[in-house]
C-alpha cells in the first residue's frame, strides 16, 4: 500500500526523526505532529478494505449460531434468532454506510461501537442460557473480544478501551446476572481476562509492526527522493562548465545531434556560432589566471544574455571557446547575432593589454547555418563555423564571419562607431521561435 501523496515529500527534520524513532525503537504508539496524523490516514486507506470485509464475514458467523441455537436451546430460539438477525443486519447496515465519508472519517469508533453492542447482546443470550442451565454459553462472548481486537485492523487507542468496557461487562453480568457457582465464576473470570489481555496485547503488537513499516516507507520514499535529486544534480553537473556555469562540451554536442536531428524532421536551417576570445593567452600572461578566469566568466554571462530564446544554447566548447546552438536560425539571422555578440563585448570595456591596438577584450565569431540533409553530420555544421572563426581570425579578429568565406562582416569598433541604440537584432522573432 503506497504513502499518501500529500506526505511523501518530507523535510529533513521529520526524516531525522523518522531514523531516530526506527534506531532507537518506538515509546508509545504515538507520533509526533503531523505524522500522526498522517499515519492515521495511512492506517485508514490502507485497512479500509479489510475493515468492510471482515464484519461481513462475522455476519455470516452469526447466521451459522443460528443452527447452533436451534440444536442446544431450542427453547430460546425466537428471542435469540432476533437478536442474531438484529446483530447480522447492524453489521451490514454499517458496512454499506462506511462508504459515507461522514461515516468513513469515524470508521474505527463506529467498528467499535458495533462490536460492544454485539458483544451485550451475546451476553443477553448467555444470560438467557444460564437460566436454563446452559452454562456453556458464556464463553461465546469471548468471540467478539478476539474478533475486534485481532481480527479487525483497528489502532490500539480505540480497541483498549473497549476491550476493558467488554471484560467489564461480562464480569458485571457473570456475577449480578447468573447464577454462577464460586468454582464456574473464577474459571470464566480467568478465562476472559487471559483471552481479553492477549487479545489486547496481539493488537498494540500488530499496530506497533504497522507504525514501524509506516516509518520504513517513509524513509525510503525519503531517501528515494534523495537519490533522485542527487543524480538530477550530478546529471546537471556533469552537462555544466564549472567556471562558467553554461553548456560543457558533452552537452553541446548532445544537444547539437538533438537540435540537429529536429531540424531534419522539421526540414528547418539550424545555425552554429563559434565565439573565440581574442589574446587571451595574453590577458592570461598579463593579469593572472584568476582574472582570466574572470574574463570567461563575463564573456558567458554575455552570450547568456544575447541568446535568450528557450531553445537557444550557449557552451564552453574549449578554453576560451564558446558555441552558440540557434535552432531555426539562418545564415541572416545567424550574422546578426555574431555581429550583435561582437559588439556587445566589445563595449564591455574590459582592459587587454595583450591586445595590441584596441587593448580592450574582444571576441571573433565565426557563424554558419544550413538545412540539416539526410547524409550530412553535425559536424559539418561545426566545421564550416570553425572555418568561418579561422577567417574572422585572419582578417585581424574583433569581427565576426560567415561560412561561406565570402561572407565578412564589419568589426565591432567600426559598428559601435556609425552609431548607438541599434535594436536588439537577437529579439525580432523571439515570439513565433524564430531569430
Amino acid at each position: 500500500m503506497s504513502l499518501p501523496n500529500s506526505y511523501q515529500d518530507m523535510s529533513a527534520d521529520t526524516a531525522t526523526y523518522v531514523r531516530r524513532l526506527l534506531d532507537n525503537g518506538m515509546h508509545g504508539l504515538q507520533f509526533e505532529g503531523e505524522l500522526e496524523s498522517e499515519f492515521e490516514r495511512y492506517h485508514l486507506n490502507r485497512y479500509v478494505h479489510l475493515n468492510r470485509v471482515y464484519p461481513l464475514l462475522g455476519a455470516l458467523v452469526l447466521v451459522f449460531f443460528i443452527f447452533a441455537d436451534h440444536l442446544v436451546i431450542p427453547a430460546l430460539f425466537e428471542q435469540t434468532l432476533q437478536i442474531r438477525v438484529a446483530d447480522a443486519l447492524g453489521i451490514i447496515l454499517v458496512t454499506l454506510a462506511s462508504r459515507l465519508a461522514w461515516v468513513r472519517n469515524r470508521y474505527q469508533m463506529t467498528l467499535c461501537l458495533g462490536a460492544l453492542c454485539i458483544h451485550l447482546s451475546l451476553i443477553a443470550i448467555a444470560v438467557k442460557a444460564a437460566a436454563i442451565d446452559q452454562f456453556h454459553y458464556q464463553t461465546g462472548s469471548i468471540i467478539s473480544v478476539i474478533f475486534v481486537c485481532t481480527v479487525l485492523r483497528l489502532q490500539f487507542h480505540y480497541i483498549f478501551p473497549f476491550a476493558l468496557l467488554m471484560w467489564l461487562s461480562q464480569v458485571l453480568a457473570m456475577h449480578f446476572l447468573m447464577h454462577l457457582h464460586a468454582s464456574q465464576f473464577t474459571e470464566l473470570l480467568f478465562l476472559h481476562t487471559f483471552v481479553t489481555l492477549i487479545s489486547v496485547l496481539v493488537c498494540y503488537r500488530v499496530e506497533y509492526e504497522t507504525r514501524k513499516n509506516f516509518l520504513q516507507q517513509l524513509l525510503l520514499l525519503y531517501e528515494q527522493e534523495e537519490l533522485r535529486a542527487a543524480h538530477a544534480e550530478l546529471e546537471r553537473l556533469s552537462l555544466m562548465d564549472s567556471l562558467t556555469q553554461v553548456a560543457n562540451r558533452r552537452h553541446f554536442n548532445k544537444s547539437l545531434e538533438t537540435e540537429w536531428n529536429r531540424c531534419l524532421r522539421d526540414d528547418k536551417p539550424l545555425a552554429l556560432l563559434m565565439v573565440d576570445v581574442d589574446f587571451f593567452k595574453a590577458y592570461n600572461d598579463a593579469y593572472g589566471h584568476q582574472r582570466g578566469d574572470d574574463c570567461l566568466i563575463n564573456v558567458a554571462d554575455c552570450l547568456t544574455q544575447t541568446s535568450r530564446r528557450a531553445a537557444d544554447l550557449v557552451a564552453r566548447y574549449g578554453g576560451e571557446e564558446f558555441a552558440v546552438i540557434l535552432p531555426h536560425a539562418d545564415q541572416a539571422s545567424a550574422q546578426r547575432l555574431a555581429e550583435q555578440i561582437v559588439r556587445q563585448i566589445y563595449e564591455l570595456n574590459i582592459e587587454n593589454e595583450g591586445s595590441p591596438e584596441l587593448k580592450r577584450l574582444t571576441v571573433s565569431v565565426g557563424f554558419s547555418a544550413l538545412a540539416p540533409a539526410q547524409g550530412d553530420a553535425p559536424n559539418t555544421l561545426i566545421s564550416q563555423a570553425d572555418s568561418a572563426l579561422y577567417m574572422a581570425k585572419r582578417k585581424g579578429k574583433n569581427r565576426a564571419h560567415g561560412f561561406p568565406a565570402n561572407e565578412t562582416s564589419e568589426t565591432a569598433e567600426s559598428a559601435a562607431s556609425e552609431g548607438e541604440g541599434e535594436p536588439d537584432i537577437h529579439d525580432e522573432s523571439e515570439s513565433n521561435g524564430e531569430i
